[in-house]
């Protein structure tokens, strides 16, 4: 049975039922709000205890008062721990191809995680991208997917646009033999010739550019190995790629130094490039990032209020801006691959003794560190030419990466939350365990982010229920 409409004192959203299935309560003067993850309905406050009546009989006729939403919400909250059951248990057939092509990049950024030399060292060969795009493009036929290809990671990949056309016109061939429609993805830090930026207008479906804010900021994180700034490359960049009509979302790095100018750096991202969308993301920790870039609890809040300012300076430029941490629209937990159905291939070492293999985490960007940390799931295999994935592997890592801590299990956010991932793992050798994760800066700022969306989406509909649109308890899916 439902509790007692007790105050919120939490400031988030509390559980409004013991039987584990996520339905969630946040009280408001006026109004209720209700959520399960995908649907959001409000009710008048004095009306809230025949509502959640209504949702502990779960289709007793018995009770009528908002009984149709109200069931909506059970049935909607036992789909989620179903699919989420689901992702977790299913076959590891990866239908996303991601692409580490080599570890050489010609920016130095003072936070990189995967922390890329100037020089060639190593890179994935040919025969292995084909064994795994073979491998995903059979499991995408299967699935009526589109085949997507993304060529990310420890390095920059457009350096060698010989080897990318040569792979572009390979992926190309595979999807035609496969009968799936190839879509390219590519992530760069925007430095690059402008005839290779209109090649790469012309020859991708979507860029993603990283871009820190105006030169100040961005030519302080960015830099050359010389200690230059590159922000001249990256805005011509996006001007040719606006020019050519070529789609792209900005990346944005934010550090402990950046936080509170989030609303300026929009602004001038919006302005200078009319980006298709925008991603903010704090600062990973790794790599180059040491003590300077950690992040302190005591910013969640400031952060949050910042971002939220940023988020509507762009709306008012018609922009979207998100942050990954959290997607309130979708299953979403850490960035693990195996349960994001991505094979993630990354190079050997740099003195060749190793070959390109399958990673479970993208923090890793070659195979040794991938073997070091014993994330390795997948590799070639020499003798019959096919890409192999080590079933034992991907089941022992899922069952280890599934555990969540305690106190997540009440959480509103928890079926659609990235946690503390990628700062904080139990793969990690002295990580922590899963009683100590959650609950660190990038937890409760995403948790701070979708009150502050759900809170706002919920005053919509009080205020349509108010101007008499509509009668009784309010509810919409979220997207």
């Amino acid at each position: 049975m439902p509790q007692s409409l007790e105050p919120d004192t939490t400031g988030t959203f509390e559980p409004i039922r013991h039987d584990g299935l996520p339905i969630y309560r946040r009280r408001r003067a006026e109004y209720t709000l209700y959520y399960t993850p995908g649907l959001l309905c409000v009710v008048d406050s004095h009306e809230a205890r025949s509502f959640e009546a209504s949702i502990a009989l779960t289709g007793n006729t018995e009770n009528s008062y908002g009984l149709t939403l109200g069931s909506q919400l059970w049935q909607w909250a036992q789909e989620v721990v179903a699919l989420a059951a689901d992702r977790r248990e299913e076959p590891f057939q990866p239908e996303c191809l991601t692409l580490y092509l080599h570890n050489r990049c010609t920016l130095r950024c003072s936070y990189c995680f995967a922390n890329p030399h100037l020089t060639v060292t190593s890179g994935l060969d040919l025969e292995t991208i084909v064994a795994a795009a073979q491998l995903v493009a059979q499991n995408c036929r299967e699935k009526d997917l589109r085949l997507y290809v993304v060529f990310h990671g420890g390095g920059e990949p457009t350096l060698d646009r010989r080897a990318l056309e040569q792979m572009l016109d390979v992926l190309d061939q595979i999807a035609v033999e496969y009968q799936v429609q190839p879509f390219y993805y590519l992530a760069t830090n925007g430095v690059m010739s402008e005839e290779t930026a209109i090649w790469l207008a012309r020859n991708v479906h979507l860029v993603g550019l990283s871009c820190d804010g105006p030169a100040e900021i961005h030519d302080a994180q960015r830099t050359f190995w010389n200690g230059s700034g590159s922000s001249f490359f990256v805005e011509r960049t996006g001007r040719i790629l606006r020019e050519e009509g070529c789609p792209f979302h900005l990346r944005v790095t934010i550090t402990p130094t950046t936080w509170h100018r989030q609303a300026e750096i929009v602004e001038y991202l919006c302005h200078q490039f009319s980006p298709e969308e925008i991603h903010v993301e704090p600062v990973y920790q790794g790599g180059r990032a040491g003590a300077d870039f950690r992040w302190d609890v005591s910013l969640v809040e400031p952060f949050v209020g910042h971002f939220l300012q940023a988020r509507a300076i762009a709306r008012s430029h018609g922009v979207p801006l998100s942050c990954s941490g959290s997607r309130p629209a979708a299953i979403h937990g850490p960035y693990c691959h195996l349960f994001r159905q991505v094979l993630n291939l990354v190079p050997g070492d740099p003195q060749g003794q190793m070959t390109g293999v399958a990673t479970a985490c993208f923090k890793t960007p070659d195979a040794r560190s991938a073997r070091e940390r014993g994330v390795v799931i997948g590799a070639r295999n020499p003798r019959n030419g096919r890409f192999e994935i080590d079933g034992g592997e991907v089941h022992r890592l899922r069952q280890k990466l599934a555990a969540r801590p305690s106190r997540c299990l009440t959480c509103f956010n928890r079926y659609h939350c990235a946690g503390d991932c990628p700062d904080r793992c139990p793969l990690d050798p002295d990580g922590p365990s899963a009683e100590e994760q959650g609950g660190g800066f990038r937890c409760q700022v995403q948790q701070a982010i979708v009150v502050a969306a759900l809170d706002e989406r919920a005053a919509q509909l009080w205020s349509e229920v108010q101007s008499g649109k509509v009668q009784g308890p309010h509810g919409t899916r979220i997207s």
